[in-house]
């Protein structure tokens, strides 16, 4: 069992970088830092024994497939969360969602064709890539 945690010298740490921990196959718990604004693309894909997540106060932008083959996929029943935020969607047929996170990964939402209206009224970021394809989505902080 692995864990990754921080400490005094990765308080100055912004940036996770793409596919930075990915295939670290019997990593169990992350914490990340509140200095970390960013997770990139695929940072924790494919770590497949990854179950807990802890994501600091800090962080603005998830990447597409950041949590991606991992036992928060495995585990999850609609929504995929990592800590507060979403990070995929296993649901196909959704034409309205209403969540109360602190944010959206990038691509979360991708696969859903029938989407009409998305509510994210405490987020603070949503992430873009192949979310574009989603214009007709109204999110609103109300």
């Amino acid at each position: 069992r692995f864990s990754l945690l921080y400490t005094d010298s990765a308080q100055n740490i912004e940036t996770i970088g793409k596919y930075a921990f990915s295939n670290c196959k019997e990593l169990t718990s992350v914490i990340v830092p509140d200095s970390v604004v960013s997770l990139g693309e695929g940072s924790f894909y494919k770590c497949e024994k990854l179950q807990t997540v802890k994501l600091g106060s800090g962080l603005l932008e998830v990447g597409a497939f950041a949590f991606q083959d991992t036992k928060l996929w495995e585990d999850a029943e609609d929504y995929i969360m990592a800590d507060n935020w979403v990070v995929g969607c296993k649901k196909k047929d959704v034409q309205e969602i209403y969540l109360t996170v602190d944010g959206v990964g990038a691509a979360a939402f991708a696969n859903l064709k029938t989407l009409m209206s998305v509510r994210l009224p405490n987020a603070k970021a949503v992430g873009e890539k192949d979310n574009s394809r989603l214009l007709r989505i109204h999110t609103c902080r109300s």
